[in-house]
């Protein structure tokens, strides 16, 4: 067990550092298995853009579509309550499959969407949010374009590519995210009845209920969890997500 964890956290980086490129992910660096930047050490050196991600969603659609379900799975139930999807465009944006949600301080809130609509597919990346409900506004805003525009004649992604010696630092959002300025800039993003407060006219209000799978629990044994922590020591804990 033990073996295992390791090798998932440390081991995988260099294949996922391989697989990026093979893919094309020529402006991506993974570090950690989490993903995330350090409260000791935010300068990770992992960063990527919204091209690669673009690129990477576009591979996991075309090469694993058997698992396509997973991403439109409402919310899940647990032994400690229901959670509902953190991808708030799944049955709140007509068409919508997907894709993954995301946050650090750095970058703020982030998703990579995808969506079907009248025989056309699309993927859209929205980076730097500064808040869960702006993401799904932007995310939908995106989405909707893609499925709605009549122009084909825009570059491939496959052009869009950073130059030889790129001559920006990675971008880091902190203080527009997380600092206590940027928590009162933000106002009130839910409403009376805690319902998050979406602008964008294609999102639906989110129902209060949702459809959930069960989530089990893995075998009661204590000696390799406890184990399996002793390996998460050294994974750097991520900033934590400002208040709402």
């Amino acid at each position: 067990g033990n073996h295992l964890v390791e090798l998932l956290l440390v081991g995988m980086l260099p294949h996922a550092r391989q697989h990026a490129a093979e893919l094309g992910m020529v402006d991506t660096h993974f570090v950690n298995a989490n993903g995330m930047t350090s409260m000791a050490n935010p300068q990770t050196g992992q960063y990527t853009t919204a091209r690669d991600m673009a690129v990477l969603a576009l591979a996991m659609s075309r090469d694993f579509p058997e698992y396509q379900y997973y991403f439109t799975i409402p919310g899940i139930a647990a032994d400690s309550g229901k959670y509902r999807n953190t991808n708030l465009l799944v049955g709140n944006f007509d068409g919508a499959t997907g894709m993954k949600t995301g946050f650090v301080c750095a970058s703020g809130y982030n998703q990579v969407s995808s969506a079907k609509r009248g025989g056309r597919e699309v993927i859209a990346v929205a980076f730097g949010a500064n808040s869960v409900p702006a993401r799904a506004d932007k995310a939908a805003e995106l989405l909707q374009a893609g499925l709605t525009s009549n122009d084909r004649s825009g570059p491939e992604l496959s052009t869009y590519l950073p130059p030889p010696a790129p001559d920006r630092p990675v971008a880091d959002i902190t203080s527009e995210v997380c600092s206590a300025q940027a928590v009162q800039d933000r106002g009130d993003i839910r409403d009376e009845d805690g319902n998050y407060i979406f602008k964008s006219p294609y999102l639906k209000p989110l129902p209060k209920e949702y459809a959930t799978i069960d989530a089990f629990r893995l075998p009661n044994d204590t000696e390799t969890v406890a184990g399996a922590l002793d390996n998460l020591t050294y994974v750097p804990l991520p900033y934590a997500r400002p208040e709402q």
